[in-house]
């Protein structure tokens, strides 16, 4: 009973090895490959390939597919694997070269089956179609996946930069009615006091002629994350349009309201007596 037991666990490690040795072999020819074929070139940072982290996850839990024989891929693995990539996704979303990335692992995988398939099929008792045909179904479940988490970034991105403004990071003037709607509907349903306070510049027009739209600019951003630090997390601010800011103060009575603005008006002199002075309504 024990000879067959050392036997399956010899046979296991050796395929773990050969999983191994062939996740190494097409990760490294697919690197050479990806960066051959890159349209960057070699001295920008961006070169690095977008599935760089992803490729040794995902080519091990596909090469491993092969040791089954009851015909059901992980597809849990698999995706797990695929979805590795997702931070390099928010750093850099580039959907023609992660197609590119994709089909140049598809055409090594096959390739370096091609020429040890014999090794693999020692290990397995599936024949070579079926083996083939295991591997091209976990990689089109680890493509597929990997599409996927790379669009949710890219979508997520878009999303964020439709509701931001691009020079201060603040909410827009959409998200500003959006968030408003949200906030209106929580105060009637729990009963709670809502406020909305509007903030202007006063003379920012003057400091722009006098300054320039630089120094207008640097104002805004000075302006904006001010009010991040004086607020609460839970109060919604956002730039209203040009010099003009929109605050939205959930659970804040009016008199609240403008005893706060009251007190941060005072303190945005501090800011310079050239920078302009805060007006507020509430």
């Amino acid at each position: 009973m024990q000879a067959p037991k050392r036997t399956s666990r010899t046979n296991g490690l050796a395929f773990r090895r050969l999983v191994k040795q062939g996740s190494n072999e097409i990760a490294e020819h697919w690197l050479k490959a990806v960066r051959a074929g890159s349209t960057k070139p070699p001295t920008d940072s961006a070169v690095e390939p977008l599935l760089l982290d992803a490729v040794p996850l995902v080519l091990h839990e596909i090469l491993r597919v092969i040791q089954l024989d009851d015909g059901e891929v992980e597809r849990e693995k698999i995706c797990s694997a695929a979805r590795h990539g997702r931070e390099r996704a928010r750093e850099h979303v580039d959907v023609s070269e992660l197609v590119r990335e994709c089909q140049l692992l598809r055409e090594k995988v096959f390739h370096y089956l091609a020429k040890h398939l014999s090794q693999f099929a020692r290990n397995d008792r599936l024949d070579s179609g079926a083996i083939y045909r295991r591997v091209g179904l976990a990689l089109d479940m680890a493509m597929r996946e990997t599409m996927k988490a790379f669009v949710e970034e890219h979508v997520l991105k878009l999303q964020h930069l439709s509701g931001t403004d691009s020079l201060t990071g603040l909410f827009n003037h959409r998200t500003f009615y959006e968030r408003l709607g949200e906030e209106l509907k929580r105060a009637s349903r729990y009963e709670t006091p809502l406020s909305i306070v509007l903030v202007d510049l006063d003379n920012f027009k003057s400091v722009n002629d006098t300054k320039g739209h630089q120094f207008g600019d640097h104002l805004l951003i000075r302006c904006a994350d001010w009010l991040r630090m004086e607020l609460r997390q839970t109060d919604i601010i956002c730039r209203y349009g040009g010099d003009e800011f929109g605050i939205i103060l959930p659970e804040t009575t009016r008199a609240e309201a403008r005893q706060m603005m009251i007190r941060l008006a005072g303190e945005f002199k501090d800011f310079g007596p050239n920078d302009g002075h805060l007006r507020h309504s509430a």
